[in-house]
């Protein structure tokens, strides 16, 4: 049986995200004695200016809701949700566009992180095409994030933000076809709507 574009890059991205959750799970305390993995570019309150936080014009998504035990936000109108492991990974999809919206968490399981080494993390087992850039810190909803940015295949683009809060790693990755534009408009409006719990 044929596999689709859309479940390649679903099983791709939660072998990704189990693989990234056990990795967590694993490591031992703080005392790691292994340095950090390279940083990126420095960062700076001046690089909030880049930050994909969307605006107040921005009209918040109104379509279904996603619903984790850390957040709750909004797809857009005529996406579909499905639950792939309670609280900790959600797809939204566009059938017709084959874009979609991974959303995860998972525990840091009592390790202090930087965000990093979780754009590392991310970055090694995200669903990129191609190696991903690891764009200035930013915010999601108001709390510091990690984002990266690159292709993911079939032609899409993907942006990936991520937040340690309360013990976890809460991530969503965005893979839209099309225009820069469209990706930032679906990528606006979700979290526009977002609200940490």
């Amino acid at each position: 049986m044929a596999t689709s574009p859309l479940e390649a890059r679903t099983r791709l991205f939660l072998t990704g995200l189990l693989l990234t959750s056990t990795l967590l799970a694993g490591c031992g305390g703080n005392d790691d004695p292994t340095p950090a993995p390279p940083t990126s570019p420095a960062t700076s309150s001046e690089d909030a200016s880049a930050s994909p936080s969307p605006s107040d014009s921005v009209t918040p998504a109104a379509g279904k809701t996603v619903d984790m035990k850390l957040f709750s936000t909004h797809v857009p109108v005529g996406w579909d949700v499905s639950v792939t492991a309670k609280n900790f990974s959600v797809l939204a999809y566009d059938a017709e566009s084959g874009d979609q919206i991974s959303f995860s968490v998972v525990s840091l399981a009592g390790n202090d992180f930087t965000l990093d080494h979780l754009a590392h993390q991310a970055l090694r087992y995200g669903p990129w095409s191609k190696t991903p850039t690891i764009e200035p810190e930013t915010t999601l909803a108001g709390e510091p994030a990690y984002h990266l940015t690159g292709p993911v295949g079939g032609g899409l683009k993907g942006e990936s933000l991520g937040s340690a809060y309360d013990g976890n790693d809460a991530e969503v990755v965005f893979q839209v076809s099309g225009s820069d534009a469209k990706l930032q408009q679906v990528m606006e409006s979700v979290l526009a709507s977002w609200q940490w719990k």
